[in-house]
């Protein structure tokens, strides 16, 4: 080609980059903004997740130490804290990918760790049941493994 073909086809390619730029720009920055937006809300969803936890596990660290008696309902407060709890689990159950193996572990152990407060099955130690500090540090290892896979997942 000679610089005089090229000077007549200029205007035409200058013409096609634009329209390919104009088809192709929006679609790219629409596409960069939506994932900036997924991990912003990821973030929102860790930092809640992460918080949640910690509302729940400090309330079962504190009254594993304060029931050692048959059941948590022995009075009023008992059972207002075991609402308070089970309102906690379900929240967190409702918040997770139950496919996801360490969040499986971690609901069933909260379960058992409520269902031991409400049967009292943690004063006999002779009934197999496990021990509410063994089962609440299974809970803090649980929560620690899946906020770290979940910062995984948000982290390049």
């Amino acid at each position: 080609m000679t610089i005089e073909e090229l000077k007549e086809l200029s205007p035409f390619l200058a013409v096609l980059v634009s329209i390919i730029a104009v088809a192709v720009g929006p679609f790219l920055s629409g596409k960069i903004a939506r994932k900036e937006s997924l991990a912003t809300m990821r973030e929102k969803w860790i930092y809640t997740f992460r918080d949640t936890l910690v509302e729940l596990i400090t309330e079962l660290e504190l009254e594993s130490y304060a029931f050692n008696s048959d059941s948590i309902f022995a009075d009023e407060e008992g059972e207002q804290l075991y609402k308070r709890l089970l309102a906690k689990t379900v929240r967190i159950r409702l918040m997770v990918n139950t496919g996801e193996d360490v969040y499986l572990k971690l609901t069933d152990s909260l379960d058992l760790f409520l269902k031991s407060l409400r049967d009292g099955s943690f004063a006999s130690k002779e009934s197999g049941a496990k021990d509410l500090d063994d089962l609440l540090q299974e809970i803090k290892e649980l929560s620690a493994e899946a906020i770290r896979m979940e910062w995984k997942k948000v982290s390049p």
